[in-house]
């Protein structure tokens, strides 16, 4: 919850203002100086903000999509309810993350980490993520149609209600294909699932669901 108090408003202004400009580096250390983390609401789209450190910032609800946020630091921030379509996050870290009900349609972020990340209710559907970092995150409800998880590390990490199935997904020109989400390679071992997952076709005769933890929904 934002104060209400004439400073704090003021301190935000400022910070909107530096961001707005461009002046990203200068707002991170006007934020950490004032000990200030709440940006809550904001709006970023298409801003530039590679290898910033927004470790544990209030970012809930703010507006990112097609904003670059490659090899940022995201860890433990609030990231709920986002918007964030088309956001680049290669090589970003987002471990414990909080992305619930978060909006990252078409994202890019190969290689990114989201080591126990809270993605409940997130879509993600159409995201590129090849090698990405899920271990142990909760990806229940999620929607992840059509995801690129080539060689992803899902170990540990909730897939309960996920939904891994097609996706149509924009080639460009006006063009759309049609895709179940790629699990090739990908690590699954203790990964929990339930009668409500829904995987990509073909998906149980190429995976060892043995090797993955069955849950009884309740």
């Amino acid at each position: 919850m934002i104060s209400s108090t004439a400073q704090d408003i003021e301190t935000r202004a400022r910070l909107l203002e530096l961001l707005s400009n461009g002046a990203h580096q200068q707002a991170i250390e006007l934020m950490r100086a004032l000990d200030w983390y709440d940006l809550s609401g904001v709006d970023l789209r298409r801003q530039a903000l590679r290898r910033m450190d927004l470790a544990q910032v209030c970012l809930q609800a703010a507006r990112l999509e097609h904003a670059l946020f490659s090899h940022s630091v995201l860890d433990r921030t609030d990231l709920r309810d986002v918007r964030a379509d088309n956001i680049w996050l290669d090589e970003a870290s987002l471990r414990g993350a909080d992305l619930r009900n978060a909006s990252l349609i078409e994202a890019f972020a190969p290689d990114a980490c989201f080591e126990g990340a809270d993605l409940r209710g997130a879509a993600l559907c159409g995201a590129e993520l090849c090698r990405a970092d899920f271990t142990g995150a909760n990806l229940a409800g999620a929607d992840l149609r059509g995801v690129d998880l080539v060689g992803a590390d899902l170990r540990d990490a909730d897939l309960r209600g996920a939904d891994l199935r097609t996706y149509d997904i924009d080639v460009g020109f006006g063009v759309t294909e049609r895709r179940g989400a790629d699990l090739q390679r990908a690590r699954l071992q203790r990964a929990q699932f339930d009668a409500d997952t829904r995987w990509p076709e073909g998906f149980a005769a190429h995976i060892p669901l043995w090797s993955m933890r069955f849950v009884e929904v309740s």
